[in-house]
């Protein structure tokens, strides 16, 4: 009904997303990417699916790159209006190619620079699952004999590196391996903790990005909630430049300025993952 196929029994036996994918690349060759992603949400939403983003854009692929073979097959046969057809299918493969690959970003940065309001905001925008390190960090526990950290007291040393290791743990575990791409939201301030994120990413088989946002000490001190203020005094442009300096370099970032609108670090955050 959606991608009829009467010629090719064998091509018919397939994943009723593929059908709908099929479908839904005719409408993004007729201009109408609202409608094909209204197609497809309107799918999953109506028959309950769970599929991965990335399974989504392999059939939208698949099925762009079998209209381009029909329309280069035209074009030998001497049609010249089929070659613009067969550029634009191949185009809209290569697109959904790139946006179906399957992604491990993190987001780090002191307290301040934005780094929570970026991710949040590109996990919306991609439609990616986001992992927050205060929510993993509020759920911490020290290992048996180690005493809890006083009221107040941010996770100590030891259990920042903990809490990076469960949420790589989770973002294989619940979100990689099935193909959904994850932003991690954490502080990423060693450069052991970005190595194990590597061999994670390489292990599922995910393309690494990493970005680190930055911002002006004396806007960040702004930006930070006071109520989450360490004990040892209040949250000032000197103590966020100070936890700065204590950050291991992170040559492999690419730098988000944060400073000016949440939008315009959303937009250089984009180009660099997608």
């Amino acid at each position: 009904m959606l991608d009829c196929l009467e010629s090719e029994p064998e091509l018919r036996a397939a994943d009723v997303l593929a059908d709908a994918a099929a479908l839904a690349v005719d409408l993004e060759w007729l201009g109408r990417r609202d409608l094909a992603r209204a197609l497809l949400d309107r799918y999953r939403d109506r028959t309950g699916e769970n599929h991965p983003r990335s399974l989504e854009d392999f059939y939208c692929a698949l099925a762009a790159l079998r209209r381009c073979q029909l329309a280069c097959r035209r074009l030998a046969a001497g049609e010249t209006a089929a070659a613009r057809e067969a550029r634009v299918f191949a185009e809209l493969a290569w697109a959904r190619l790139r946006r179906g690959r399957v992604r491990l970003v993190l987001v780090g940065g002191q307290r301040g620079t934005g780094k929570s309001t970026l991710a949040d905001g590109l996990a919306a925008a991609e439609r990616w699952t986001v992992l927050r390190f205060d929510d993993v960090a509020a759920a911490w526990s020290p290992p048996p004999g180690r005493p809890e950290p006083a009221a107040g007291h941010r996770t100590p040393v030891d259990g920042v590196d903990a809490v990076h290791q469960e949420l790589l743990r989770r973002a294989a575990a619940a979100a990689l391996r099935r193909g959904e791409s994850v932003v991690v939201d954490a502080p990423w301030n060693r450069h052991g903790q970005r190595l194990e994120a590597a061999e994670v990413a390489r292990r599922v088989a995910a393309d690494l990005v990493q970005l680190r946002c930055t911002a002006p000490p004396d806007l960040a001190a702004t930006r930070v909630d006071p109520r989450r203020a360490t004990p040892a005094g209040p949250a000032g442009p000197a103590r966020l430049a100070d936890s700065v300096s204590r950050g291991e370099p992170w040559p492999e970032a690419r730098s988000i300025d944060t400073a000016a609108t949440a939008a315009d670090a959303l937009r250089h955050a984009r180009r660099a993952v997608v």
